[in-house]
């Protein structure tokens, strides 16, 4: 999860970028990526640009 030794704390908003294209996402408080958008789980986050 790019620069993030764990997951960033929970409930705050980030970029990420998935397979082809970027998002805005939250980490729940299990730990999964979500997308702000859709509450929909991220599978394929691939990087968490530093912000």
């Amino acid at each position: 999860m790019g620069l993030y030794l764990s997951a960033p704390p929970a409930e705050e908003t980030h970029w990420v970028q998935c397979h082809g294209r970027r998002c805005l996402a939250i980490v729940d408080k299990n730990g999964k990526w979500k997308c702000f958008a859709t509450g929909q789980e991220l599978i394929d986050v691939v990087k968490v640009p530093a912000t």
